[in-house]
């Protein structure tokens, strides 16, 4: 067997044991509490820990990952969801869990490019951010990167702002949107240059709701 193949065939290997021990390190590190709450064959992938209702207690966010596969535009894919879970005197209560669809999938065939940045979400400043990107054939010419920004409010957690920042070959184009003001700032620059060109304008396709409960695509 040629050494090429035999590295690809390792290195295989090695990406399917590291996603399966870092699976499981994320269930570990969950509360049993929340971890008996999430539906029958629906595995947490990732998770953050922090304080999102300012009671000063550690709430949990989970993105848990569907045992079983769904068609979307022809392809089988595996779903995820993002769950919220409030503390409530050291008891976690359910408060949050988003449509199948809202969160990026992966297909069952070809996870090279699986929209969903490692480590996925983080709570921080009193709220949660979502990260996403691709990148060309898994490579770092051609790629997009875009964070999600999300506030809990009078019981409902809401999309309040994104930043997306796109690389090709010799431009960098970022967009950051304000979803509660309906605004956001375009910047483009020359990978080279100090010179940026800005403006402000319009999302062109806004969300048509910032409850999370409700909405089922991201923008």
């Amino acid at each position: 067997m040629k050494l090429k193949n035999i590295l690809s065939r390792s290195m295989g290997f090695t990406a399917v044991m590291l996603g399966l021990y870092s699976t499981m390190a994320q269930a570990s590190q969950l509360p049993n509490d929340v971890l008996s709450q999430l539906p029958n064959s629906w595995k947490p992938i990732y998770h953050a820990i922090g304080d999102l209702n300012g009671d000063k207690q550690n709430d949990v966010a989970v993105i848990a990952q569907g045992g079983k596969s769904i068609k979307v535009d022809d392809d089988a894919v595996y779903p995820r969801k993002l769950f919220i879970f409030l503390n409530q005197n050291n008891a976690y209560q359910q408060v949050l869990e988003t449509q199948e669809r809202l969160l990026p999938t992966v297909n069952v065939a070809e996870s090279c490019n699986d929209e969903l940045i490692e480590g996925g979400i983080e709570i921080k400043k009193g709220q949660l951010w979502l990260d996403t990107g691709w990148s060309l054939n898994c490579s770092t010419t051609g790629n997009w990167h875009k964070t999600y920004q999300i506030r809990y409010k009078n019981q409902i957690f809401s999309l309040i702002g994104s930043e997306y920042t796109s690389h090709s070959y010799d431009t960098i184009d970022k967009i950051s949107t304000n979803y509660l003001t309906n605004k956001e700032k375009v910047t483009n620059m020359f990978i080279g240059s100090d010179k940026e060109k800005s403006h402000w304008e319009k999302p062109k396709n806004p969300p048509m709701t910032l409850d999370l409960r409700k909405l089922t695509q991201l923008p």
